[in-house]
Order: C-alpha cells, then sequence, then structure tokens
C-alpha cells in the first residue's frame, strides 16, 4: 500500500483555497456526447450528493455528483444514517439558486440507472464534490465494477486527509456514505 500523505494534504488545502488539483482530468465535458461543461441552474436539492436544476432551454434534470457518496437521509422507513443531515445542509447551502457547471467524466456513464446526470459539479471553478470530502460530510466513491473516475484519486486523497484529522462528520461518524 501506498501512502500520498503530501499530494492529499495539498489537494485538501487547494480545495479550501478555492482550487482544484485533478490530475488526469479530460477535458470538461457534461452533456452526453459533449465535450463542454453545461451550465444548469439548481432548484432544489435531495440530499448530500444529488440535486435537481434547470439548463438553458428550462429542462429539469437531475443530477447525482460523481465519485463520492453521502450519508442516506431517512426514507422508505430507515433511519437518517450519521452525518446525513450536515452533509444535504452543507451542499443546499453551496448550490441553492447558484449556477454550475456539470463536467463529464471520460470514464464515467453520462446518466445512472435512476436516469440522473452523473457529473462533476464546478461552482465559479471550485469542485464542489472536492470541496464536501475535504469538509469531512461525504466519502470518495464509485459503484463497484464501474470504471475508476479520473477525479477519485484525488478525492479519495482528501478524504483520508479528512478523515486523520476528524473533520467535519468524521468526528462522530464511524463511516459517511456507504
Amino acid at each position: 500500500m501506498t501512502v500520498r500523505p503530501l499530494p492529499a494534504v495539498l489537494a485538501a488545502l487547494l480545495a479550501l483555497a478555492g482550487c482544484q488539483l485533478v490530475p488526469g482530468a479530460a477535458s470538461p465535458g457534461s452533456a452526453p456526447g459533449s465535450t463542454k461543461p453545461q451550465a444548469l441552474r439548481v432548484t432544489s436539492v435531495a440530499d448530500g450528493d444529488t440535486f435537481t436544476g434547470r439548463d438553458a432551454t428550462g429542462k429539469k434534470v437531475k443530477v447525482r455528483m460523481l465519485s463520492i457518496d453521502a450519508p442516506e437521509l431517512a426514507h422508505d422507513g430507515n433511519s437518517a444514517a450519521c452525518g446525513s443531515k450536515q452533509a444535504a445542509a452543507r451542499l443546499r447551502t453551496l448550490l441553492s439558486g447558484q449556477t454550475v457547471d456539470l463536467v463529464a467524466d471520460p470514464e464515467a456513464d453520462p446518466v445512472d440507472k435512476y436516469g440522473r446526470r452523473l457529473a462533476y459539479v464546478e461552482l465559479e471553478g471550485r469542485d464542489i464534490a472536492l470541496q464536501l470530502v475535504s469538509e469531512g460530510l461525504v466519502e470518495a466513491w464509485y459503484p463497484k465494477g464501474e470504471p475508476r473516475p479520473v477525479r477519485f484519486d484525488t478525492y479519495s486523497g482528501a478524504e483520508a486527509t479528512a478523515k486523520h484529522a476528524r473533520t467535519g462528520s468524521w468526528r462522530t461518524c464511524p463511516s459517511l456514505g456507504r
């Protein structure tokens, strides 16, 4: 096992400063088949990794943020997971009413089995998922059997740093997301 603490710390510090460290990231793109980011005005936040917005044509688009997993809110008779309310509240604070850029991953499917767009989300050049991971509110994750997203290693490093420092929900939660 190779430990790379310095890049993880650097990534976390850059994220907090509003910068990005995304080695190997391909050209931004979000709409299926597109090579350009797609602008989306956020209208509602469902939880710590899913939200809905409207594109330039007014079409409603539900988005699942790539390469992270947030603790689940209470639903379908299941109780809320540790840290779920904090993750959802933070995403709501960051994105509600904002226009974000959806950026596709060249390795990931553009839509999941629930019809949600899968994308990285950037606001004024900041990677929102990386910010949530660095703040200790969500975990780096991707579905088993799927290709590794290009930003996963950066997110994973930021998660290790946040977990080690007991940042955010890592103070009280044994795990976040899955």
